[in-house]
C-alpha cells in the first residue's frame, strides 16, 4: 500500500474488509501515515457480544475490537475516521441479553453503516447442529430492531459533518433533470477524474428519496469541494 501511494496518478486508496486482529499497533501507525488512504475502515464484527463471538469461533472479543477502533482513532488524531461493519442476529445460543449487548456495542463504536443479517442456518456447517437455535421470527425481529438502532447511530455520525467542507470524489453523472438542491431525488454526483490532484475523498452524496437533503456546490466543480447541509431528520449515505 505504501508503494501504491508513491505511484504517480493514484490519488486515493481504499481497503476492503479487514479482521480486527490484522490491525496491530505498528500496522495502524503505518496506515495513518499514508495520506492517500481513505480513512474509512470496514472491520468485520459479526456480533458485539463476546459470548456470541466465542460461539462463532471468532479469534477476537468485543473488547479487543473496541481497542482496535480506539487505536485507529488515536492514530489519526483530529482527522475524521469512519467505520462500517457486518452484524448477525440470532446466531444459535444468542439470548435476548446477548442481543441487547450487541446493540449497545454498535452505539459505543458509532458505526457509519452496519449491514445487519439474520443468521442463516446452512447444512454442512458446524453451527447447523448447534443447540438453542433461534426461531426465524425472532431472528427477523432482532434484525429489525438492530437495523433501527444502526440507523440512529448513523444519523448521529452524519450530524457531525454538518457544515463541513472536504474533498470528495463524485462517482455518478449528474442527471440533467435534477437540480443540485432537488428534494427527494436519489442519485450520486460524478465527474471524470481531473488531471490535478483529487486529494483525500470522503463519500458524500446519496440524496434520500424520503427526505429533503441538499448538497450544494461550494466551489468550482473541478475542485470537488462540497458544503454538506444535513438535518437530523434526513438520511444521507456517505
Amino acid at each position: 500500500m505504501e508503494h501504491c501511494a508513491q505511484v504517480e496518478g493514484i490519488q486515493r486508496i481504499r481497503l476492503g474488509s479487514l479482521d480486527p486482529d490484522m490491525l496491530t499497533p505498528e500496522f495502524i501507525t503505518r496506515l495513518a501515515a499514508v495520506e492517500k488512504l481513505c480513512p474509512q475502515f470496514h472491520l468485520s464484527l459479526q456480533s458485539g457480544c463476546t459470548a456470541t463471538l466465542r460461539r462463532m469461533r471468532r479469534v477476537y472479543t468485543a473488547e479487543q475490537y473496541a481497542q482496535v477502533v480506539d487505536q485507529l482513532r488515536a492514530a489519526y488524531g483530529e482527522r475524521p475516521v469512519s467505520f462500517t461493519t457486518d452484524c448477525i442476529c440470532g446466531f444459535p445460543g444468542e439470548t435476548q441479553a446477548d442481543f441487547e449487548e450487541s446493540c449497545e456495542f454498535l452505539k459505543k463504536i458509532g458505526f457509519l453503516k452496519v449491514h445487519v443479517f439474520p443468521y442463516s442456518r446452512r447444512s454442512g456447517t458446524p453451527a447447523y447442529d448447534f443447540p438453542e437455535q433461534v426461531h426465524e421470527r425472532e431472528k427477523q425481529e432482532r434484525s429489525r430492531v438492530m437495523n433501527g438502532i444502526a440507523e440512529e447511530v448513523r444519523r448521529e455520525v452524519l450530524a457531525a459533518y454538518v457544515g463541513t467542507e472536504d474533498d470528495v470524489l463524485l462517482e455518478t453523472r449528474f442527471p440533467a433533470r435534477c437540480s443540485l438542491a432537488t428534494p427527494g431525488c436519489t442519485f450520486r454526483w460524478w465527474c471524470p477524474p481531473p488531471a490535478t490532484k483529487a486529494g483525500r475523498s470522503c463519500m458524500y452524496a446519496w440524496a434520500s428519496t424520503t427526505a429533503s437533503v441538499c448538497v450544494q456546490h461550494f466551489a468550482e466543480f473541478t475542485r470537488k469541494k462540497l458544503l454538506i447541509l444535513y438535518t437530523r431528520t434526513n438520511t444521507t449515505n456517505f
